[in-house]
């Protein structure tokens, strides 16, 4: 059985994850923000660790990246929560 974490093709979870918030961080730098990430690699942060870190600073906008996993293979759609 795979693992809830990883998809079909194999793509963990928190590597896209990763990814795209790297990617985004060059693209919010690149027009002129400040950018502090909670982790750069594959390191755990456990969740109260990084709220602590993430309360340290101040900040305009906090951006989370997260990725949700079905074992419906029909499933389909975007998640977003404000």
């Amino acid at each position: 059985m795979i693992p809830a974490h990883i998809g079909p093709k194999r793509p963990a979870g928190k590597d896209v994850v990763l990814d795209v918030a790297l990617r985004l961080k060059n693209l919010m730098r690149r027009k002129g923000s400040s950018v502090l990430l909670t982790r750069r690699d594959d390191t755990f942060i456990p969740l109260k660790s990084g709220q602590r870190s993430q309360r340290k600073k101040p900040a305009d906008l906090f951006i989370s990246v997260h990725a949700n996993a079905s074992r419906d293979p029909d499933a389909r759609g975007v998640e977003t929560s404000i």
